[in-house]
């Protein structure tokens, strides 16, 4: 009699990256805002290091549910990204950047471990939260803030009507910049924005809203409109600061 064939075995699963070989992103990113809020001035906005903790916050949020993740450590990631967001497009602001600096720093300290998912100390998570919101203080919503900007202005979102309001609330002195590059320029050309809007003068500026556009149709060139501001002592030493590192750019008025 003809023997049944084998059944072939199924194919095991594959192994899922662990969600603890993440976290040093967000440990560094801690590390960094953290020591520079500390030592950034009061007339300083706290907008730019909190974004650069919510950027790396929020990729992790989205792979908490593909990767091995714990259930706690997943909680407390969730809860990261909602309070950083109460801050950067909510009703909250914080004015406290050394204290803030201190939390962040105080986070980066308790992630920096082996296998940090599964052995961070959940309640030191749970109890770390409160200490970062007790830091806040209640402002405006985003309908009252988008009374105060220009009507002419478009592509005006929540993130963009919280920053703009930081330039009332600290008296941040402002400017476009406009330029025209190449597609392959834009990384380049951001990293430049960046090095230009930071000093040891002002510290670190903002971009408050960043558009491009294409300029022809089938063209190979952007053209570039950004709204930065910064807490320098005039607004042509920002124009001055852009210059030195962008001379190319032209700056307009808002």
């Amino acid at each position: 009699m003809p023997q049944n064939p084998a059944i072939p075995e199924a194919p095991a699963k594959p192994e899922l990256p662990n969600f603890s070989d993440r976290l040093p992103d967000l440990t560094q990113a801690l590390r960094q805002a953290g020591r520079d809020l500390v030592e950034a001035k009061p007339s300083q906005s706290y907008i730019p290091y909190f974004e650069d903790v919510y950027t790396i916050a929020h990729s992790l949020k989205g792979v908490t549910g593909i990767l091995n993740c714990p259930q706690p450590m997943t909680d407390f990631i969730v809860a990261l990204n909602q309070e950083l967001l109460k801050c950067l497009s909510g009703s909250s602001l914080c004015r406290k950047n050394k204290e803030a600096g201190e939390a962040f720093l105080a986070l980066a300290e308790a992630l920096d471990r082996d296998q940090p998912a599964e052995t961070a100390d959940p309640a030191l998570l749970a109890n770390w939260l409160p200490k970062l919101t007790a830091l806040y203080c209640e402002d405006i919503g985003h309908e009252a803030r988008l009374q105060e900007i220009p009507p002419h202005l478009f592509y005006v979102n929540e993130f963009v009507t919280k920053k703009a309001r930081e330039i009332s609330l600290l008296h941040l002195n402002y400017t476009v910049v406009e330029d025209e590059i190449r597609l392959d320029e834009i990384p380049l050309w951001r990293t430049q924005l960046s090095e230009a809007l930071l000093s040891p003068e002002f510290g670190r500026g903002i971009v408050v809203n960043f558009l491009p556009f294409l300029s022809s149709e089938g063209s190979r060139t952007l053209k570039l409109w950004a709204w930065v501001a910064a807490a320098s002592y005039s607004r042509a030493a920002l124009k001055q600061r852009i210059k030195e590192i962008m001379p190319k750019a032209t700056l307009t008025k808002l």
